[in-house]
C-alpha cells in the first residue's frame, strides 16, 4: 500500500519496544495544532481514503 522495500534487518535490545502511547500521542497533537491542524473529537467516520495525495 505504501510501497516500501521489505525489512532487511530488526535489532533486538534492553527496553526496545517500549513506548508511553499517551506521551506519542500529546507530542503529536501538540505539534499538529501548532501546525494549524484543526482536530474533529465525537464525531462518526463514514470514510477513510488510504491513497496518497
Amino acid at each position: 500500500m505504501l510501497s516500501l522495500d521489505p525489512a532487511e534487518f530488526g535489532l533486538f535490545g534492553v527496553n526496545c519496544g517500549i513506548i508511553e502511547p499517551d506521551l506519542i500521542c500529546d507530542f503529536y497533537y501538540n505539534a499538529l495544532k501548532e501546525m494549524g491542524v484543526n482536530f474533529s473529537f465525537g464525531t462518526s467516520v463514514q470514510k477513510i481514503s488510504l491513497d496518497p495525495v
